[in-house]
């Protein structure tokens, strides 16, 4: 039993000097050489697209009823995707508050898939969108990937 305890004390322990030699990722999972991508709240800085996708999914929580019956919520995480793949290729940055902006939306999507799934309500074009998004995650990815292994 002390043999326990001195080992969850020892995990516990562990795991808040984790926190504390990486709390500056809590809120931003970006280097600092990205912070440019990121905004700043009292000093913090908090990744904007994270920020913005919480906000949607609170949104879509707070207006349940009117999302869950919203298919074109299906296609507002299409700007995202867009300035997602276009940073992740091409390296092209937009201002922080837009990125916000696409992640709010972005939160809206999800929100909408997740609603009709956990109601087993997958139609075809929740399906079909789901599959497309993924195909173009992976590509974006795959490109993303091999223009860094050419340098």
């Amino acid at each position: 039993m002390q043999s326990q305890e001195k080992t969850l004390s020892k995990a516990i322990k562990e795991a808040i000097q984790f926190v504390k030699i990486n709390k500056h990722y809590l809120l931003s999972h970006h280097l600092p050489k990205n912070y440019n991508r990121c905004l700043t709240i009292k000093g913090t800085k908090i990744c904007s697209r994270c920020f913005g996708f919480y906000i949607g999914i609170l949104v879509s929580v707070l207006a349940y009823g009117f999302i869950v019956n919203q298919p074109i919520l299906l296609f507002t995480a299409i700007p995202g995707l867009i300035e997602w793949a276009l940073y992740k290729i091409k390296k092209i940055s937009v201002n922080s508050k837009f990125i916000a902006i696409n992640g709010f939306l972005m939160g809206l999507t999800y929100s909408y898939f997740l609603f009709n799934f956990l109601n087993l309500q997958l139609t075809p074009l929740i399906i079909t969108a789901s599959i497309s998004y993924l195909i173009i995650f992976l590509i974006v990815l795959k490109i993303s990937k091999s223009q860094f292994s050419n340098i």
